[in-house]
């Protein structure tokens, strides 16, 4: 609680990674075409980076076992010309929760604290985007 200006508190950083197996699809009918894409994969690695810069803290997590990851894309494009393209899109992606074992710097005094099973790291979002893709 309080008011920090100008200072930042807090950064942090996830990455998941995964092999994937997928499927897709593409139907076109006149100046139009629509895809789907889906996409699975049970062999997520996550890892995270947390810097609390009040209190001089750095943690660090690292899955130890794999989690899952389901994500759905569809893609609606309208050809107007040859060369213009109107389009829209969505995109949705969920990892499943993985355990992750927790490293703690404190970076004041150099103490590191290790947490076996200590952090559990997973992640939802979705994307709508709306454009004009021009072709030459």
């Amino acid at each position: 609680m309080g008011v920090f200006p100008n200072t930042v508190g807090i950064d942090y950083k996830q990455e998941f990674s995964a092999l994937y197996l997928g499927l897709a699809g593409l139907y076109r009918f006149q100046q139009s075409d629509i895809s789907l894409q889906l996409k699975w994969s049970p062999w997520v690695n996550a890892k995270d980076k947390d810097n609390h810069y009040q209190r001089d803290l750095t943690f660090y997590e690292k899955s130890n076992e794999s989690a899952d990851l389901f994500s759905v894309s569809v893609n609606y494009n309208y050809h107007y010309t040859q060369s213009v393209t109107l389009f829209a899109e969505y995109v949705y992606s969920q990892y499943s929760e993985a355990k992750a074992d927790m490293t703690l710097i404190n970076n004041q005094t150099g103490e590191t604290s290790y947490y076996s099973d200590g952090a559990g790291l997973d992640n939802q979002n979705s994307t709508i985007t709306l454009g004009v893709k021009y072709s030459f």
